[in-house]
């Protein structure tokens, strides 16, 4: 029984946060303006198809969930680049993810992608059926690229699929004809992870990638504490030269920047869902904010109002909440 979901969304993390096979953290928006985004996920049952198109462009962090094997490619080829941990990936390849992968992931305007994924059960028996192989599974994330009429078709394939989702097309309703979409899928999908030629990294790359990984434990482990750029480099054992540049190569900032700007997007989460007895002086304090002239300014630099303007929105915020987190569940089509 195949089950879509369309949503739209003008809050980066609850739009990363709904993005299925991959979890991404972290994500800051190197310019200020008006982030739109769409995302429709089709469940086949066994191929979890996805489509995202995106307004601003955005620095942040992904992992891939270890339970499945997605595959991530541009709408077509007029989209802007994207870069994973520092490498971009070109418009005539495929990102194929590792289980449990990381990385960085950086765009640098309107975005628009597609992805899919099998079960490991299911991308081997499926690559067994078509190419009569099983795929390896790659123990970092891979670029394939495949001939052009394998990826062409590909495209048209999930294109057309998201076509007859975003239109409530009965087609999805009839179980044997979304079968044989389903089969299709599969068949492109493996089809150009087989014949398609990998791009190779230099060593510099896995180098800068190890560094980026070490940064994002930090990051985690101490996700509202205002760092000082040597303290973390002591802390992972990087230079703040080396550091610094895997930051410009992989975010478009230097660390602090990045570190302010996520800390910056905790304290608006906190004034957007604060009661009407918190204070923004109790807010920024708590994450590490101590000059509050200063946190006032850079907080209406970066997102366009005072913190008190975000505070005084709670009613209308907070009777929001529980109805935006009902917007991620599937709606059946048949």
């Amino acid at each position: 029984m195949t089950r879509v979901a369309i949503q739209s969304f003008d809050d980066p993390d609850r739009y990363f946060s709904a993005i299925r096979a991959m979890k991404g953290t972290g994500f800051v928006l190197p310019r200020r303006g008006a982030f739109e985004a769409k995302l429709t996920q089709l469940d086949f049952g066994r191929v979890w198809l996805q489509s995202g198109s995106e307004t601003l462009a955005r620095s942040g962090h992904m992992s891939v969930d270890h339970e499945r094997r997605p595959i991530g490619f541009l709408a077509d080829e007029s989209v802007q680049p994207v870069t994973l941990s520092g490498a971009e990936l070109p418009v005539d390849h495929i990102a194929f993810f590792s289980p449990g992968a990381t990385q960085y992931q950086r765009s640098f305007g309107s975005l628009r992608w597609s992805a899919m994924s099998l079960a490991p059960e299911d991308l081997e028996e499926a690559s067994r059926r078509v190419a009569d192989q099983v795929i390896n599974v790659p123990s970092s994330t891979r670029y394939i690229g495949p001939p052009a009429a394998q990826l062409a078709r590909l495209r048209r394939l999930h294109r057309e699929a998201v076509s007859l989702a975003e239109s409530s097309s009965p087609v999805l309703r009839n179980s044997v004809a979304a079968i044989h979409i389903e089969s299709d899928l599969t068949h492109a999908m493996i089809s150009c992870l087989t014949v398609g030629e990998e791009k190779r990294f230099h060593r510099a790359w896995y180098r800068h990638k190890h560094i980026m990984d070490r940064f994002e434990q930090w990051v985690d482990a101490h996700p509202d504490r205002p760092a000082h750029l040597l303290e973390v480099c002591a802390d992972i054992g990087i230079s703040a030269r080396s550091l610094t540049l895997c930051c410009q190569e992989q975010l478009g900032m230097s660390p602090v920047r990045y570190l302010w700007m996520r800390r910056m997007k905790l304290a608006r989460r906190a004034l957007q869902e604060a009661g009407p007895s918190t204070t923004v002086t109790v807010i920024a304090l708590s994450y590490g904010f101590s000059h509050l002239g200063r946190f006032s300014v850079g907080y209406r630099s970066l997102f366009g109002e005072l913190p008190s303007a975000t505070l005084a929105q709670w009613p209308k915020i907070g009777e929001c909440i529980p109805a935006l987190r009902k917007t991620s569940q599937f709606a059946r089509t048949g």
